[in-house]
């Protein structure tokens, strides 16, 4: 017989045992996979992740190919937070060679059961669509991302894709996209990016199990549109616009806002205010009306968060006509604010102020004037206190100018 003949017998035999054995795992197993992927998914639900897992019902789509109905999973986050993920289906496919090599293995030992055959090995990738995932604190919703689009494997790697997701007191996010790994310890987020407030913004996170704990670092920011996020406090005055590219690190013991901590800069290019509370409280303790309407070219900030709310500004500075500034203080959840800032009035503004206001600044060499002040109270009503320096030569100007007036009027 010539090799070429016996290589075909081979191959033929082979093709014969391996279409026996598909027929098997199809027949035999056809009933019993069905209800052994269920049972596997409400495992890593409960053993693995410390929650509950339900279906309103399963089919066999194809031989390797299980379908499950309805899917609910519920994952405790806290004592009072959960995160709850449903989907009208969630899809298992089965690896044929894997069930192939476990048959044959297990067929001359007797043992060939459906939790030896159907086990975790099996399964090559699961994938679950048109799904939404909430995190509940008590009956209220923090978080809800929708049509969420996932797959992955047993081994712990994968995609995840979504729509859109709205967090409480926050702008909603689209086209968001992640990858995952997910082991024992952690789950991974080696790239996560979303469009958000006509810009967009990329991330890496870690998330350990199970305590929870999260790590965003480095999360950026670019292009941000001021005047949208300006526009989402419950009553904003006046009006803020320009563009913000942030980077940022935060951490934090949960994966909510009020849990997170961290540092972080800001660039904003364009910025302009126009009569906001803290303007018009200037103007009033400046005597300069003009200063209603800011513009900057560039700004910088570093700063850092506490608690997901609090704000320190360890340096804030921005340079623009008429006007630069340097700043430091803090903002808290509360929209309480401390700060102290210095500004440097261009030359050409100062000539054009009233000789009493431009006698009460701090003449610069260079042509410029610069002033002093504290900021206290709210971000909605603060209150300005001057220097001293600056108040003293605004009350002495103020009373050598009325002394002038006096003196005309009896001439």
């Amino acid at each position: 017989m010539s090799l070429r003949r016996k290589a075909l017998i081979g191959l033929a035999g082979l093709v014969a045992i391996f279409s026996v054995s598909l027929v098997i795992v199809a027949t035999w197993g056809k009933g019993r996979a069905e209800g052994r992927i269920v049972s596997y998914i409400d495992e890593i639900a409960t053993e693995r992740l410390g929650g509950s897992g339900s279906a309103a019902g399963s089919e066999i789509v194809s031989p390797f190919l299980v379908r499950i109905h309805e899917v609910t999973l519920r994952l405790p986050l806290s004592a009072n937070q959960e995160c709850v993920i449903e989907s009208p289906e969630l899809n298992a496919t089965l690896n044929p060679l894997r069930l192939l090599s476990r048959v044959l293995t297990l067929i001359p030992t007797g043992d060939l059961t459906v939790e030896r055959v159907f086990d975790e090995r099996a399964i090559e990738d699961i994938r679950l669509g048109q799904g939404t995932a909430r995190i509940i604190d008590r009956k209220d919703t923090l978080l809800k991302i929708q049509n969420i689009a996932a797959q992955f494997s047993p081994r712990g790697r994968g995609r995840i894709s979504a729509d859109t997701a709205i967090l409480a007191d926050l702008p909603g996010a689209s086209r968001i996209r992640a990858t995952v790994e997910l082991d024992s310890t952690a789950i991974l987020i080696p790239r996560l990016s979303a469009h958000v407030l006509g810009g967009s913004i990329e991330s890496r996170a870690e998330i350990s199990l199970p305590d929870g704990r999260i790590r965003l670092a480095p999360l950026q920011g670019r292009r941000i549109d001021i005047a949208q996020a300006y526009a989402l406090q419950p009553s904003p005055k006046g009006s803020i616009s320009g563009k913000v590219s942030v980077d940022l690190s935060l951490e934090g013991p949960k994966a909510i806002v009020d849990s997170l901590s961290g540092s972080g800069s800001a660039d904003f290019s364009d910025l302009t205010l126009k009569e906001t509370p803290l303007q018009k409280t200037l103007v009033m303790a400046l005597f300069l009306p003009s200063l209603s309407t800011v513009s900057f070219d560039r700004a910088h900030a570093e700063f850092r968060i506490q608690k997901g709310r609090d704000w320190v500004i360890d340096t804030l500075w921005g340079t623009g006509d008429p006007l630069e500034i340097r700043a430091g203080g803090y903002v808290d959840s509360k929209g309480r604010i401390d700060m102290r800032l210095e500004g440097i009035l261009s030359e050409g503004f100062v000539k054009s102020l009233a000789p009493v206001t431009a006698k009460s600044l701090d003449q610069l060499k260079d042509g410029r004037s610069r002033f002093y002040c504290r900021i206290r109270g709210t971000l909605d009503n603060p209150r300005v206190q001057l220097d001293t320096k600056t108040m003293g030569r605004a009350l002495s100007n103020a009373f050598e100018n009325a002394r002038e007036e006096i003196k005309k009027f009896f001439r």
